[in-house]
């Protein structure tokens, strides 16, 4: 079993005034615009700056200072609906054992598949 780290690619977050309490968290708004066939689509996150980890759903991670609870694009929301852990216990750099790059997992898996077919 391994683990693939995913490249971060930069998005432009804009970070907003405007917060909202999401559980036990005060989540702060931050919006990026995407250009997605010649239209302009908003995306808007509500991230808990409270959980210094910055982690959220799908390639949404690794640009706000906190766990995003709630992300939506224009026709998809996210939303957690529940969180435990013991907040003592928070390592804002989350270690993964096996862990490889995006770049390594490509050339495995080429490799692989190039085993495979002079196999057969």
């Amino acid at each position: 079993e391994i683990n693939v780290l995913k490249e971060s690619k930069d998005k432009e977050w804009v970070l907003q005034n405007e917060k909202k309490k999401i559980g036990d968290f005060i989540c702060h708004k931050a919006v990026f615009l995407r250009v997605v066939n010649g239209k302009e689509q908003e995306i808007v996150a509500w991230y808990a700056p409270e959980i210094p980890v910055q982690l959220g759903p799908k390639d949404y991670f690794g640009q706000l200072p906190g766990l995003i609870l709630e992300l939506k694009e224009p026709f998809l929301t996210y939303r957690c609906s529940r969180i435990t852990f013991d907040k003592n216990k928070i390592d804002p750099r989350p270690v993964f054992e096996n862990t490889i790059t995006e770049k390594q997992y490509q050339d495995l898996t080429k490799k692989t598949w190039e085993s495979i077919l002079q196999n057969r």
